[in-house]
């Protein structure tokens, strides 16, 4: 059922009395929804989306199959008690969520998740099985490491080992992040983007399976971490890094370095020019930036 972006639709009825086999539900851009009746007795329905709902204070009970929970820029206060028992929730995305207890409701957000796992036995991780995705780039939220470490990952009791995409981009307010080996050691994409506090990523290089690393605007980065060899595309724009790393003559899989912007990048390492797969090397708006490995005339350059 798309029902996205009636203006004038104010709430919906049960919907499990009249369609209770629903596995589609998108509300999106219902701008004057109001009010949700519970959707817990709809046991076939994996995605609800309801972005932008944004005078919807309570989010509806969930179905405990939901995979997929779109909640972005909604004026949600407080999780329903049935987020406990999302076992099989794979996305959940809380992009700009714009009333007034940002922080109250991630911590909450998160609380509850370990009060999930709680439940399981240590042996269990069904958890670790369904996690693909996480994705939190709720605004104006206070991060720290130590809160990151102790709330977001450090006390699941075991590795994700499914997770496969971090998104942490514009975490205005993230300083740092813990050692993501011991944590996600399939991760295969990880995006800071816009991270404009963080300072200090530890090496990278025993995240064996990452392909795609995204630090643009991590202005405040003084230093690249050591990355792993099958990275695909890096990119580095407008970071303050002012040297690669040495592990970047191991790239051999490399396509794609991006360093448009880096103003405190003096010089390349000669050693990238043997990177045979390198397709793009972009440098523009570079002040500082005097050689280039001759190499590099073969690559397309911008």
């Amino acid at each position: 059922m798309d029902l996205s972006c009636p203006a004038n639709l104010i709430g919906i009825p049960d919907l499990s009395s009249f369609a209770p086999n629903l596995e589609f539900l998108y509300l999106d851009g219902c701008v004057s929804l109001v009010e949700i009746s519970s959707l817990q007795n709809l046991s076939k329905l994996p995605e609800l989306d309801l972005a932008q709902c944004n005078k919807m204070k309570d989010c509806p009970e969930i179905p405990c199959n939901i995979s997929i929970l779109t909640l972005d820029e909604t004026g949600i206060e407080q999780l329903p008690s049935s987020i406990k028992h999302l076992s099989q929730l794979v996305e959940l995305y809380l992009y700009g969520v714009i009333n007034s207890y940002e922080s109250k409701l991630v911590e909450e957000i998160v609380n509850d998740v370990l009060e999930k796992f709680s439940y399981m036995p240590k042996n269990d991780d069904s958890y670790d099985r369904n996690l693909i995705g996480i994705e939190s780039r709720v605004e104006k939220v206070e991060w720290e490491p130590k809160m990151l470490k102790a709330y977001c990952f450090m006390r699941l009791g075991a590795p994700l080992g499914n997770l496969k995409l971090m998104d942490l981009s514009y975490s205005y307010n993230l300083i740092g992040i813990p050692d993501l080996s011991s944590i996600a050691p399939n991760l295969e994409f990880l995006y800071l983007k816009g991270c404009s506090s963080l300072v200090e990523i530890p090496s990278l290089q025993n995240l064996t399976k990452l392909t795609e690393l995204d630090l643009s605007d991590c202005h405040e980065v003084k230093e690249c971490p050591e990355i792993p060899r099958n990275i695909k595309v890096l990119t580095l724009y407008y970071t303050g890094i002012e040297r690669l790393p040495s592990s970047i003559k191991h790239l051999s899989q490399l396509v794609k370095l991006s360093l448009n912007r880096c103003d405190k990048l003096v010089t390349l390492p000669s050693s990238i020019g043997n990177l045979k797969r390198l397709e793009g090397l972009h440098l523009g708006q570079f002040s500082r930036l005097v050689t280039i490995p001759k190499q590099h005339r073969r690559v397309e350059m911008s």
